[in-house]
């Protein structure tokens, strides 16, 4: 997926996935390069679960002749009425343009409805695309990022960023560790294994969360008598402190710092 398309704002999360099913069904020539995809749009709208108008209004973003040109290109054969065929333009692979390796079989995975179980919306793949783009693929550690962050790469707010990623949680596709002041460490699953067994594990545990060790503990009294509050008695009803010198002192505690007393 390029990455000037995953960032557009021109385009809808419809369109931007439209783009890579009509990529992803473009054969490989045997000279080089990628020939024109064969698709009615009746099967690429079931392919997306959308109606033939709906992926119509996508597919006229990606025609339509913006900054460095369309996305899309159609054309119909000489005598065929249905055999239109659609090209993915500005290639990576043609441009040089940076761009994220998403997995093919993720596609399978959109339902604009965000059916419950593991369907996600465009919108959501979206992010999981971008994702890969700021994450490589040879990255062996997380991804540290934070739902502004996120919101920020959909051109949208904090909360934005937090719902999608929660549906990307459920779906198995990335693993998610948060970590002390809102701080998230994402890590991209990258095929159907890794990922049926990541949403099984979110499902039942959650999200994994770390607690910073320096953080100080709230200090509760286990007993009442630990409470400097506690104080049932009057003074005179107070029972006389013994003094230190009559009782030999216990051992310290793990941690604990002895002082000796001025002789």
């Amino acid at each position: 997926m390029p990455a000037s398309l995953l960032r557009s704002p021109d385009h809808a999360g419809l369109a931007v996935a439209a783009w890579a099913v009509y990529e992803t069904l473009m054969p490989r020539k045997l000279g080089g390069g990628r020939a024109a995809a064969r698709a009615r749009r009746c099967w690429v709208g079931d392919a997306l679960g959308v109606s033939e108008k709906t992926l119509d209004r996508a597919r006229r973003s990606l025609l339509a002749d913006g900054a460095g040109g369309p996305w899309l290109a159609r054309s119909a054969p000489l005598g065929a009425k249905r055999a239109v065929r659609h090209m993915a333009l500005r290639l990576p692979r043609d441009t040089g343009e940076a761009h994220a390796a998403v997995p093919a079989w993720t596609l399978e995975l959109i339902s604009p409805a965000c059916d419950p179980g593991r369907r996600i919306s465009p919108n959501v793949w979206r992010l999981y695309g971008l994702i890969l783009l700021v994450h490589p693929s040879k990255a062996d550690h997380p991804l540290e990022t934070s739902n502004r962050h996120l919101g920020q790469l959909l051109n949208a707010s904090a909360d934005t960023g937090r719902r999608r990623l929660g549906d990307l949680e459920r779906a198995g596709l990335v693993e998610v560790t948060e970590r002390a002041g809102g701080q998230l460490l994402v890590r991209p699953v990258h095929t159907p294994k890794q990922a049926a067994v990541a949403a099984a594990t979110y499902a039942t545990q959650g999200r994994k969360r770390i607690i910073d060790p320096t953080q100080p503990r709230a200090l509760t009294p286990r007993r009442s008598g630990h409470s400097p509050l506690a104080d049932p008695g009057t003074p005179q009803e107070t029972p006389e402190l013994k003094s230190p010198e009559l009782e030999a002192p216990g051992p310290p505690a793990v941690g604990d710092v002895q002082v000796d007393s001025p002789l």
